[in-house]
Order: C-alpha cells, then structure tokens, then sequence
C-alpha cells in the first residue's frame, strides 16, 4: 500500500501537481499517523461508572467501654459508590488480648486490655479503596 502512494506521488510530482515539499510532509504526516493508530491503546474511561466508596461515619461507643464485653460497631457509606463493598477493619494499637471480629459492615471487638485505641475502617469496591474513617475508643478505667 503505501509502496503504491509513493509511486502516486511521485506521478503527481513530476507533473507539478505538487512540490517536494508538500510530498514529504504529506508522506511523514500519513506515515505518522499509521504509526500512532498502531501504537496507541486505546483508554478505559471509568470516571462516569466507577465511583471509590467512602466511609462517612463509624457508629458505636467510644468512651466508657467496659472490658470482657462484646461491643459492636457499624460504616456507613456516603456517597452513591456501586456495590459490592468489601470492609477492611483495623484497630490499633492491635493488642493481642483484644479480640476483633468483622463482618461487612459490622465489627465486634471484646476489649480486653484497658487502653486508648482507634478503631479504623477502609471501604473497598471494583472502582478500589476509599480512605481510611477512624474512631477514637477509650476502655477501661474512666
């Protein structure tokens, strides 16, 4: 194909239907444009359907825990990210003697350690990770 271009402009040229000039110019510009369309991948655009969750709120008591008990907490989402969500719980500092059980929206610690600590939450979707929602929990002695 463009063994044939060539030969067509070359016609053209010695005709003067066109100078030297514009033959190279439109031989690079074509020659350049093939080697883009081969070259480029073409570009996912997710900013209209991909939204990242964020956690707007972490319910549950944060001061006056009792120790050997139970106590639940709950992330909530803020904004219209899609489902599914996948909720990572973390607290620190993470005492081993303390026991932390998640399940999607909910997480029950039994704090067994009187201390400070912060329970934090991350939500996660197809779209990735939102930021990180903390609490700041006093256990223990008031």
């Amino acid at each position: 194909m463009k063994k044939y271009l060539i030969i067509i402009l070359c016609v053209f040229y010695f005709y003067g239907l066109f100078s030297q000039e514009n033959v190279m110019r439109e031989e690079n510009t074509k020659s350049q444009d093939l080697l883009s369309s081969l070259l480029t991948i073409p570009a996912v655009n997710n900013s209209i359907d991909c939204i990242t969750p964020i956690p707007t709120d972490i319910s549950g008591p944060s001061s006056n825990v009792s120790l050997g008990i139970r106590v639940f907490y709950y992330a909530y989402v803020s904004n219209n990210a899609p489902t599914p969500y996948y909720f990572h719980w973390s607290i620190m500092p993470d005492e081993p003697e303390n026991e932390l059980i998640s399940t999607g929206t909910t997480c029950g610690i039994i704090f067994n350690k009187s201390g400070n600590y912060t329970l934090m939450v991350k939500i996660e979707n197809t779209c990735g990770l939102g930021p990180w929602k903390s609490l700041p929990i006093h256990v223990g002695y008031y």
